[in-house]
């Protein structure tokens, strides 16, 4: 699936891709441990996958909440400054 597609899907498509994933990770991991697997190569495709589906689904959290003005404020500790005073 390329980042488009990813891009594309709602966050519900999404969660379902994440953990038809994990499933999939989880048994090729099984599989290597038992010397069956076919493609090892699909075990570090399946781990990009998983990152990038994490990574667009963070920015979609993040694009939402710019969206719902909390942009301009910042919680203690997340500013320039970190919470130190000058």
């Amino acid at each position: 699936m390329t980042l488009d597609e990813m891009r594309n899907l709602s966050p519900d498509a999404i969660a379902a891709q994440d953990a038809l994933l994990r499933k999939e990770r989880f048994n090729l991991r099984f599989r290597k441990a038992m010397g069956e697997v076919e493609n090892p190569m699909r075990l570090r495709v399946i781990r990009r996958e998983l990152a990038q589906l994490k990574t667009i689904q963070n920015e979609k959290v993040r694009a939402g909440a710019r969206e719902s003005g909390s942009q301009g404020s910042t919680v203690k500790g997340q500013g320039k400054n970190r919470g130190r005073s000058k």
